[in-house]
C-alpha cells in the first residue's frame, strides 16, 4: 500500500527548491510533504504520461529535475515521488544572500 501522504497525491505541487514543501490544490492552501488529509488521490501512471504528452516532461521531486521521456518516467515511477507541476518562487532570489 501506498503512503497516504502529501507527496504522493495527485493534488499536491512540491516547491521547486524546497520539495518538503508545497500547495495543496483542493484547498488552495501551503503544506508539507508529509500531511495527509481525507482528498488523497494517488498519482498515477497515467496522470504522468497524459502530462508529458501534453507538457513536454514532469518534475521528479526526489532528484529535483525534469525527466521528457517516458522510459526515464517509467524508471523513476517505481521508488521516486513525480509531480505534474511545481511551485516556483519567483522571489527566492531577493531572498537569496549575494554572493559577492
Amino acid at each position: 500500500m501506498i503512503d497516504e501522504k502529501c507527496r504522493n497525491c495527485a493534488n499536491y505541487s512540491p516547491h521547486i527548491h524546497f520539495p518538503q514543501v508545497g500547495r495543496c490544490l483542493v484547498f488552495d492552501t501551503g503544506v508539507s510533504e508529509s500531511d495527509s488529509c481525507s482528498k488523497f488521490r494517488r498519482i498515477s501512471i497515467d496522470d504522468l504520461l497524459s502530462t508529458l504528452g501534453r507538457e513536454g516532461s514532469v518534475y521528479c521531486a526526489t532528484c529535483g529535475t525534469s525527466l521528457i521521456s517516458e522510459e526515464d518516467l517509467k524508471t523513476h515511477s517505481r521508488s521516486h515521488c513525480l509531480t505534474t507541476r511545481v511551485v516556483i518562487d519567483e522571489a527566492i532570489a531577493e531572498e537569496s544572500k549575494a554572493a559577492d
